[in-house]
C-alpha cells in the first residue's frame, strides 16, 4: 500500500473545474479522484535526507509514502489536500482486504505508466476504448476492476504508440 497528499480538484476551483467538466463532456461530477499530477498536483516534496526512509523508491513513485502517518503529518500544512491510499495492478484481494476506518474506496484509475496522466480523465478520451459515461458519478473513476483492467489492456492493444496508452490500474481509497 501506497499514500500520497494530493491537491483536491473539485467545484471550489471555480472556472478551471467548469471549463474541465465541459471538456471532460461530465458536467455532473462533485469531484475527481486522480493520481494525474497535472489535475491533481502531489503536495507532499521529499523535503529532507531523512524523508527518503518513508518514499517508495521505485522508478515515477517519488510522490507515493510507505507510511500513513508520515503522510498524515505533512498533509496537515495542505487544507485544500487529499489524501490516497493507493495499490498498483491490484489483485481482488488487495481491494478486499484493505480496510481502515478514514479511507472510502473512490475506484480504479488507468495511469500512464511514468505514473502522470490518466487516460480516463486527461487524455481527451479514447471512445474506442471507453465512454466517459462510464466514469463513476462521485469520484470520476472505473467502479469495477474488472473493467479498469480491461481499459487497461484494450488502451495497448488499440493504441500502441501513444505513450498514455502503455498503463497501470490503480485501486484509490480516498481520506
Amino acid at each position: 500500500m501506497f499514500y500520497a497528499c494530493l491537491e483536491r480538484f473539485d467545484a471550489d476551483d471555480g472556472d478551471r473545474w467548469l471549463d474541465y467538466l465541459r471538456w471532460l463532456g461530465r458536467i455532473d461530477l462533485p469531484r475527481v479522484v486522480t493520481l494525474d499530477s497535472m489535475l491533481c498536483p502531489p503536495l507532499v516534496p521529499i523535503e529532507a535526507d531523512t524523508d527518503w526512509e518513508f518514499a517508495v523508491n521505485e522508478d515515477y513513485l517519488t510522490d507515493f509514502f510507505i507510511d500513513l502517518e508520515f503522510v498524515l503529518r505533512r498533509a496537515a500544512a495542505f487544507p485544500r489536500s487529499t489524501v490516497l491510499a493507493a495499490v498498483r495492478e491490484p489483485s481482488d484481494a488487495d481491494v478486499a482486504g484493505f480496510r481502515h476506518p478514514g479511507f472510502t474506496f473512490a475506484g480504479f484509475d488507468v495511469v500512464d505508466a511514468q505514473g502522470g496522466v490518466s487516460a480516463l480523465l486527461n487524455c481527451g478520451g479514447f471512445p474506442d476504448v471507453f465512454s466517459v459515461e462510464e466514469l463513476s458519478p462521485m469520484s470520476g473513476l472505473i467502479a469495477a476492476r474488472v473493467r479498469a483492467f480491461e481499459i487497461r489492456d484494450r488502451l495497448r492493444q488499440l493504441h500502441p504508440d501513444e505513450p498514455h496508452a502503455d498503463c497501470h490500474v490503480w485501486a484509490l481509497w480516498c481520506r
